[in-house]
């Protein structure tokens, strides 16, 4: 993976006079062996087991400088970056009238870099659930509901603390299953994002707030196959174009 030109730009991009980002020109690509052994049931997978290490890992590094209380963040290398992590999911297909899955993840993430004034040697472990559910009630009325649930994890310099949602919707299709009706709700369990950076000088707290619960109606119609959808045009280019385009 190579970075982004935005992120080897030289410059300084100031958010506000105590925030800024500048890019960092000596950036290197980075490479990872992964490894990955799948089992399957049914044609769906059961239970596996990953393992990533990307040698010069690309992450966006905080700083303070504490004599102005100014922060800045850049793109860096790191030395290792490590990955190990262990999936078991099982169909719900046994529950009558059901459909889905339900499945636990375990992560392990380390992140290295010896040549910094203060070492950068962050590890965790992490735990997360994640059901998918859908089930026919009376009158042909589908429900559907879905949740998951983390103990949080690395994002970089951030530890995150746990995080939840849920979701629950219901459909049901009339003339001839060309129209199709549902009505859900969003984010019952409405748990904000809660981090922390406790590196070198950095002893911070980071609370994201995002849109709140909210219930919806929707109304779709199948007119047929002969509205087919356009192709999109592919070119060998796109990829640059994309990489160009990162963080514009």
């Amino acid at each position: 993976k190579r970075p982004s030109y935005n992120s080897l730009n030289s410059f300084v991009y100031y958010y506000n006079p105590i925030a800024s980002e500048r890019g960092n020109p000596n950036l290197k690509p980075d490479f990872t062996n992964s490894y990955q052994f799948n089992l399957t049931y049914e044609g769906q997978p059961f239970f596996t087991i990953g393992y990533r290490e990307t040698k010069d890992a690309l992450l966006n590094l905080i700083s303070q400088d504490d004599a102005t209380g100014q922060i800045a963040r850049s793109m860096t290398n790191l030395d290792v970056k490590k990955n190990w992590n262990f999936r078991l999911f099982a169909p719900l297909s046994f529950i009558k009238g059901g459909e889905g899955y339900t499945g636990f993840i375990v992560n392990y993430n380390k992140l290295f870099k010896s040549d910094l004034p203060i070492e950068l040697n962050m590890d965790k472990w992490s735990l997360m659930w994640y059901t998918s559910a859908e089930y026919e009630l009376p009158w042909k009325i589908n429900a559907e509901i879905s949740g998951w649930y983390s103990t949080g994890q690395l994002e970089g310099e951030i530890e995150m603390d746990w995080l939840a949602g849920m979701e629950f919707a219901m459909s049901k299709k009339f003339l001839e299953k060309k129209l199709k009706m549902n009505l859900g709700i969003r984010k019952i369990v409405d748990r904000q994002f809660n981090g922390s950076i406790k590196y070198g000088n950095l002893d911070a707290t980071i609370t994201s707030a995002e849109s709140k619960q909210n219930i919806y109606l929707q109304a779709s119609y199948s007119f047929g196959s002969k509205f087919g959808k356009s192709k999109k045009r592919t070119s060998s280019s796109k990829s640059e174009e994309d990489r160009i385009e990162e963080n514009e």
